[in-house]
């Protein structure tokens, strides 16, 4: 009986190990925390926390936070997770993510674990607020008002918008849930006046401190949690009309579309909105009440499916602007191919991995900031791809989003090079084809960012080409160090360069040539070869000395 026993405890002993480990292996994990206001501890209640499972079938676990502000997330599969919590009036902040827009770091969990005590901090955006007054001190309703930044393309600067919205009827407006920054401010007024087509004034476009040129605009700082107030006071200018013609045989079809659009050209903000009217019969337009300024005059047309643009830069002073004629012209279409150097028209092999720039996008950026755009081109599996309805204009040529150590290495136009020096279309005439050749040897460069010695976490790592190149976009990159002051910066294309390291930086203002200038030699200098791999170390600059 007893050898019985023992021979049937033998046999069920392994499948009991099996069971428990299969067990062992499904079982379902756990994370638990705790969500605080950054700046003074204070616990949050109702702050959202999603955790998504990396993988094809990850589905999002939710959970809010009780009035202690601590959550738990139960029943999680194995795996790794991207966690990310969001709360109304704060900037959202993912696991391991310490500053806004920092690294942050997937969450691994085991079968089983049980994560308890993670801490998120979450940082309180901040509002500018005001009033906007006429030249009576009356408040003025309806005006639009930005919080801007300067960003910077092919070396052109202008101001652009973050957030925007209008007065009420007390002249009040409130930009709220603003990231902790520098801002400038804009004013706009385009509402039809009252005294219609004869009103001899219109308000221009106010920048704070109270200018009219927005390179004479000033920054005001929203500080965590805080509001910074900013009045307006509007005064009227000398308003003008701006007439002309519409040179086109469409224009007497039946189902013909017109728009005739005025843009501002040193600002991203909205386009003047005056009384415009277009008399297709006579093929003539007049737009009324335009203050003084630089703009784009741009015509679009619609005929048959097909659209046409036509676009005059335009000063607008004291006086009326006569005599303006616009030929609306059918965009060009670009065929092209994009070539992996050393490959197959279908792709790459880069090691031992299969290359594939399928579905890829092919780009063109007007090198003047004017407001006609090109839609992208989705490269085919062979490599095809054909950009339609290309305004004239010159542009920039870039691809995106070329996977990890591919760069942009040559692209010719006709037999012409255009990689830097860019593409030029006159006339509506077809052009092409377009020949871009990725190759798979870009330069990488790691480093460790330090202060005083120590790692830091969060610099802005900028790699900027050396000064001949420096109005050429696609050649900068940048990154954030993390934790531990690391830096890595993958598909540099072969050259000289320089690395600059920031504490705080605004978005894009690193490509601004004059700033790079005043920096020269703080950085460090490099040149990247095909497929080089560099380390390189930085010495921080700090934000009270700089900010970019």
């Amino acid at each position: 009986m007893k050898s019985a026993a023992l021979t049937l405890a033998l046999l069920l002993t392994p499948l009991l190990q099996a069971q428990r480990a299969e067990t062992t292996r499904q079982a379902p994990c756990t994370i638990e925390g705790v969500v605080l206001k950054s700046t003074t501890g204070q616990p949050l209640k109702r702050a959202s926390i999603t955790a998504q499972r990396m993988g094809p079938n990850g589905s999002p676990h939710t959970a809010r936070t009780d009035p202690g502000g601590r959550f738990v997330l139960k029943g999680l599969e194995p795996g790794e997770y991207n966690l990310w919590v969001n709360r109304d009036g704060y900037l959202g902040m993912g696991y391991g993510q310490e500053v806004p827009n920092g690294p942050g770091k997937l969450l691994k969990l085991a079968p089983g674990q049980q994560k308890k005590d993670l801490v998120f901090r979450l940082i309180p955006t901040g509002a500018i607020i005001g009033r906007v007054y006429d030249e009576d001190g009356e408040p003025i309703s309806g005006v639009s008002v930005q919080a801007l930044r300067f960003t910077f393309f092919n070396g052109h600067r202008r101001l652009d918008p973050v957030m925007g919205t209008s007065t009420n009827d007390l002249g009040e407006y409130r930009l709220a849930g603003l990231s902790p920054d520098k801002y400038f401010v804009g004013v706009t007024d385009d509402q039809p006046d009252p005294g219609g087509e004869d009103a001899p004034e219109a308000y221009a476009p106010l920048y704070y401190p109270g200018t009219s040129d927005p390179g004479g605009a000033a920054q005001v700082e929203v500080e965590a949690g805080g509001e910074t107030p900013v009045d307006f006071n509007l005064a009227p200018v000398p308003a003008v009309r701006v007439r002309g013609r519409i040179v086109s045989a469409a224009l007497n079809r039946p189902g013909i579309g017109v728009n005739i659009t005025l843009v501002r050209r040193l600002t991203g903000g909205p386009n003047f909105q005056g009384q415009t009217s277009v008399n297709l019969a006579e093929g003539t337009f007049e737009i009324r009440n335009v203050p003084p300024g630089s703009y784009a005059l741009v015509a679009q047309m619609w005929d048959n499916g097909k659209q046409y643009n036509a676009l005059e830069p335009l000063e607008v002073g004291s006086t009326d602007v006569e005599g303006i004629t616009l030929q609306p012209t059918l965009g060009s279409e670009i065929r092209g191919r994009v070539r992996v150097e050393g490959a197959t028209e279908s792709g790459a092999t880069q090691g031992n991995a299969q290359v594939n720039i399928g579905g890829l996008q092919v780009s063109l950026q007007p090198l003047d900031p004017l407001p006609i755009g090109v839609q992208p081109a989705t490269i085919e599996a062979d490599g095809s791809f054909v950009l339609k309805d290309v305004p004239d204009g010159s542009y920039a040529l870039n691809v995106c989003c070329l996977p990890q150590d591919l760069y942009l290495k040559a692209a010719r136009l006709g037999g012409d090079d255009v990689l830097d020096a860019g593409l030029t279309l006159s006339e509506g005439h077809p052009a092409g084809p377009l020949e871009i050749t990725v190759s798979a040897a870009g330069g990488h460069i790691d480093g460790v960012v330090q202060r005083d010695q120590k790692p830091f976490l969060g610099a802005t790592v900028v790699l900027a080409p050396d000064a001949n190149r420096r109005g050429l976009t696609r050649l900068y990159s940048a990154a954030v160090s993390d934790q531990q002051g690391r830096f890595t910066l993958g598909s540099v294309p072969p050259g000289d360069y320089e690395l600059f390291a920031w504490e705080k930086a605004e978005e894009g203002a690193y490509v601004d040539p004059d700033l790079l200038r005043r920096y020269e030699g703080r950085g460090k200098t490099v040149r990247v070869d095909e497929g080089g791999k560099l380390k390189v170390d930085l010495e921080l600059i700090p934000a009270e000395e700089k900010r970019p």
